[in-house]
């Protein structure tokens, strides 16, 4: 956070040059400040304080304070970094962030859209503002590109937002690198220089709620803040899209961050009921109580401030959850005997009213009526099939009457596709169209996700937009080469169609971004990671994933035990459990026409594995003593734990605090990350960091990487551009947290590897100018 410039207080003449009775922290938005040999910004560094980090000081005149650190480091610190903590000493605030946080990113991992702060300076009719951004840069610029709020003295800085879109927004947008919908506001916002009604924003954010695409609509959220675009409500979306895609911690975070729990509004304050209660239901049974009772509370108060029936009855299911019926019966009862109006969300009430008075028919029959009402809205859907088996499953209401309810109103499944590249036009498309539209009508589903290469995936594609249903295109790599090897092979036909239809999908995701390498490795990565994300996505929809594949039965196909193509897909789908639609297309003109594509030099390997990085936050300030105890307790701790899992790691090095290792499966580096982490959840003794942010940092990533021999000294080396991304995620990783790519999460997802949470973080953005990456936070699952 920035602090304001303003009047400082007045020295307290009682306290003596050297007497530091007063504790403090520092406020500043780099996660540090520097402690200087004099009082001036040019002056030595002889000490840096952490953010959370404790130090002692006194009251002063002027613009710089003497400061003194645990350690005994004595120095000046500029004032207005410091931010005085109450009374003498005080311990620091329980559930403080673990250490500093990467620009843009709030203590539990989440995207925070960038603030910016200005305050007046003149110029040409007024019209000048001198912004102070969040990296504490000033520079001057003209008012029409801020949205100013005046409050405070004038000569303060005050908060304020960026109405022309940041040059990230506009990167994304021009080279189509999966930016959300809302990316499209940033474009003309880029182009006009004004603002776009929040509306828009609010409209569109609320749609992908709907469609039950969580992510995407918190991405549209905060692409939109990024972009200038900022409302109340436009934060609430984007809190409860943060808390329907299962990251309870996050959305806690970003709930306080954003200012909602000091709104007042009925939405903002029963949504940290509902955030609560998810959290309650991360845990264990035996220990949700504690969180069921603040979100029964927070509920509560939303029904006794506004009346409403939606906090009164989630008020009712958690007292319900709880054991106190009469409190249930006593809330519920009033929203029965009033029946249902004539939308869905008051019939999702009753029903959830008559189940918990054990009137379970007359749910059912309800649930027949509301199933008609709730149409395509499959997050509407999600979220009552949720609350009803919580319910069923915590024994507060009949669990038969229950799965009734939840059978007639539970969304659709959600569908990847895969099928033939085939040339345009003549008999063969028309059966591909009517096939696949066929299939559609005999299989409704809430959201498609697949590629987009010329044949079955464009037409899967057109036949999403045309019937409204949710589109998500995975691209395997580079996409002037994706177009060049799977669009333009089947015909310049083909091109057009594929742009338009990538420029209607909500999401557009790329499983790598590097260029074509003549390597099926690069098309297995793209369609493991759409069928993951089917997964990831079916399970925040309380639904099923399940699988389009287009075979042309008098063609041949690559054999069976191909590792890429249809065969290919269809196998692993169902290796892993997955039902499969079959869809089968004569006639089909296959004669393809690929362009040469680069290949590695003869000899080269390359395969597909799991990719960590890991680095020690507060190994700058070990002494030379406690350098050996590191070596020994952590990095030692480290190796055991490598060395538990065997020959699953294929290689592993160390510089410094540093740790790389590749491992041979998805499944055991998320493992080994989480042993690792637990092992130094307590730092070892003897280390000198009390009261530092220190700890493990973590990131994995799993793609397709070189494997050859270092020509310089000999060893073995594992090489490559997914190798250089994934060093790139560590720095952005906050101490003690585990962060893995969109494919990782996507390779455990399609495992069924139930041992583990994946919540989403948002697009972050990675170290070194790498570019912005959506990221997850990898834990282990609890419940």
């Amino acid at each position: 956070m920035v602090a304001a410039t303003g009047e400082q207080p007045a020295a307290d003449a009682a306290a003596p040059a050297e007497a530091f009775v007063l504790a403090a922290v520092i406020d500043d938005p780099d996660g540090f400040s520097n402690i200087r040999a004099e009082a001036s910004a040019q002056s030595a560094i002889v000490g840096k304080v952490l953010e959370g980090e404790k130090f002692l000081t006194y009251r002063q005149n002027g613009s710089w304070w003497r400061v003194r650190k645990g350690d005994g480091t004595t120095g000046y610190m500029a004032r207005r970094l410091i931010r005085v903590l109450d009374g003498p000493n005080p311990d620091p605030a329980p559930g403080a962030p673990a250490g500093p946080m990467p620009a843009g990113v709030g203590g539990s991992g989440v995207v925070i859209p960038d603030l910016v702060r200005a305050a007046p300076v003149g110029g040409r009719a007024g019209q000048l503002r001198r912004v102070r951004t969040a990296d504490r840069a000033q520079r001057d610029i003209r008012t029409p590109r801020l949205s100013l709020q005046r409050s405070g003295p004038a000569s303060a800085f005050q908060p304020v937002r960026l109405v022309q879109a940041s040059h990230r927004q506009c990167a994304a947008v021009a080279d189509r690198k999966g930016e959300c919908r809302a990316a499209e506001i940033g474009r003309s916002v880029a182009m006009t220089g004004a603002a776009p009604e929040s509306a828009d924003a609010e409209a569109e954010v609320t749609r992908r709620l709907k469609l039950g695409d969580a992510l995407s609509a918190f991405d549209c959220a905060a692409a939109s803040l990024r972009g200038g675009v900022d409302s109340p409500r436009l934060r609430y979306l984007m809190v409860r899209a943060l808390a329907a895609s299962g990251d309870s911690l996050g959305a806690m975070h970003l709930y306080k961050e954003l200012g909602l729990e000091a709104s007042g509004d009925t939405d903002s304050l029963a949504l940290a009921g509902r955030i609560w209660k998810d959290r309650a239901f991360d845990h264990p049974a035996g220990e949700r109580p504690p969180w069921l009772e603040k979100a029964a509370a927070a509920y509560h108060h939303a029904w006794e401030v506004s009346g409403d029936t939606f906090p009164a009855i989630n008020a009712a299911s958690l007292f319900a959850l709880l054991g106190e019926r009469e409190r249930a019966a006593a809330l519920a009862g009033p929203i029965a005997a009033a029946g249902a109006a004539g939308n869905y969300w008051d019939a999702a009430t009753l029903i959830e009213a008559l189940l918990l008075l054990g009137r379970g028919e007359e749910a059912v029959r309800h649930a027949r009526a509301a199933d008609g009402m709730a149409g395509g809205h499959a997050g509407d859907r999600a979220s009552t099939c949720r609350q009803v088996r919580r319910l069923a499953e915590s024994g507060a209401i009949d669990a038969a009457h229950a799965r009734a309810v939840v059978d007639l109103l539970r969304p659709p499944p959600v569908a990847v596709y895969c099928g033939r590249m085939f040339r345009a036009g003549g008999e063969g498309e028309a059966a591909a169209v009517r096939a696949i539209s066929d299939a559609l009508d005999a299989q409704p589903v809430s959201a498609l996700i697949g590629p987009l290469a010329c044949g079955a995936d464009i037409i899967f594609a057109e036949q999403a937009i045309a019937r409204g249903i949710d589109l998500t295109i995975i691209l395997p790599f580079a996409e002037e080469d994706f177009i060049a090897q799977s669009v333009r092979s089947g015909g310049e036909a083909w091109v057009a169609r594929y742009k338009k239809c990538r420029d209607a999908a909500a999401m557009v995701h790329f499983a790598s971004n590097t260029r074509f390498v003549s390597d099926d490795c690069q098309f297995i990565l793209g369609s493991h990671t759409a069928m993951g994300l089917a997964k990831l996505r079916a399970h925040e929809m309380e639904s099923e994933a399940i699988q389009f594949a287009v075979v042309d039965p008098d063609v041949a196909a690559r054999s069976a035990d191909a590792i890429a193509g249809t065969n290919a897909d269809i196998g692993l789908w169902r290796r892993y459990g997955g039902r499969t639609v079959t869809i089968a297309v004569g006639g089909l003109d296959r004669s393809l026409d690929f362009p040469p594509a680069p290949k590695p030099p003869e000899g080269t390997k390359r395969g597909l594995y799991a990719i960590l990085f890991a680095d020690f936050a507060g190994f700058s300030k070990l002494g030379e003593a406690e350098l050996p105890v590191f070596a020994r307790e952590v990095m030692g701790g480290i190796g055991g734990v490598l060395d538990e899992f065997g020959e699953a790691v294929l290689f592993r090095n160390t510089w410094g605090d540093a740790v790389y290792a590749i491992i041979s499966d998805p499944v055991t580096a998320a493992r080994i990350a989480l042993a690792m982490q637990e092992k130094l959840d307590v730092l070892p003794p003897g280390l000198g960091l009390e009261g530092h942010q220190a700890g493990m940092r973590t990131g994995i990533h799993f793609g397709p990487i070189y494997r050859g021999q270092d020509p310089v000294v000999g060893n073995e080396l594992w090489y490559g551009t997914e190798v250089t991304r994934t060093a790139r995620i560590e720095p952005v990783t906050l101490v003690g947290q585990i962060y893995c790519t969109q494919p990782m999460a996507a390779m455990l997802a399609l495992g069924n590897a139930e041992d583990f949470d994946c919540d989403y973080v948002g697009k972050v953005k990675l170290a070194k100018n790498y570019g912005d990456l959506a990221l997850y936070r990898l834990s282990r699952r609890t419940a």
